[in-house]
């Protein structure tokens, strides 16, 4: 069963400890984004599209999901607990390694 964008915004806002309504809220804080950031990802990644979890994440555009995405990735190269908590999240709704996975992978074995 495909998780809904809903459950996970409530599940990444548990482990980023930050409020759910703060995930979906206007801030642009660190605290709040990369957590949005995670529910971008991770939403996409369970076949949600980007139209409808812009709708769910306050009315945000799909570009901004997009960037959502791509930051993920950025970030997770940069920062390895969010990379290990991402991960988490990911096996709790996911089967598989993601293409995130598969990239951070890539630029860590070729460091």
């Amino acid at each position: 069963m495909t998780p809904t964008v809903s459950q996970i915004t409530a599940a990444v806002a548990h482990a980023f400890d930050v409020c759910p309504a703060n995930i979906t809220g206007p801030s642009r804080q660190r605290p709040f984004a990369y957590p949005r950031f995670a529910v971008c990802a991770l939403s996409h990644e369970a076949g949600h599209s980007m139209p409808a979890i812009g709708a769910r994440l306050g009315n945000r555009d799909h570009t901004s999901i997009l960037h959502g995405i791509r930051r993920v990735a950025q970030i997770s190269a940069l920062d390895g607990d969010y990379a290990e908590t991402i991960a988490r999240l990911r096996k709790q709704f996911l089967r598989g390694p993601s293409i995130t996975e598969r990239i951070l992978h890539k630029i860590r074995s070729a460091q």
